[in-house]
C-alpha cells in the first residue's frame, strides 16, 4: 500500500466517523498496513452505540473495507475474539 492510499483510507474513515456524529478524537495504531483501534474492547463497547454498527455482519463489512485481507488473516484470532465479545459468537447467529 502506498502512502497516498493510506491517506485516502484514513480520510474515508474520518468522514465515516464524522457522519456518525463522532466528534471526539479516535486514536488509531498503524501496524504493517493494518488499522487497529488503540483502545480496548471496553472502549469499543462505548463507541459502537454511537455508530450504525449493530451486528457482527456490519462490523465485518467495516473490517473488509478498512483492513487489508492479509492483515485480517494475520490477526484472525484477535479479530474473531473481539467480534465474539462485542457481538456474540458466529454460532449464536445474528439477532
Amino acid at each position: 500500500m502506498q502512502s497516498h492510499e493510506i491517506e485516502h483510507y484514513l480520510a474515508e474513515l474520518g468522514a465515516a466517523l464524522q457522519s456518525q456524529g463522532i466528534t471526539k478524537p479516535v486514536r488509531l495504531l498503524l501496524i504493517g498496513g493494518a488499522y487497529m483501534m488503540h483502545k480496548d474492547i471496553a472502549d469499543c463497547r462505548i463507541l459502537l452505540p454511537q455508530t450504525h454498527i449493530r451486528t457482527r455482519k456490519q462490523a465485518q463489512r467495516v473490517l473488509d473495507r478498512y483492513i487489508l485481507p492479509d492483515a485480517q488473516q494475520e490477526e484472525a484470532e484477535t479479530i474473531e475474539y473481539s467480534l465474539n465479545v462485542l457481538f456474540g459468537s458466529e454460532s449464536e447467529g445474528e439477532p
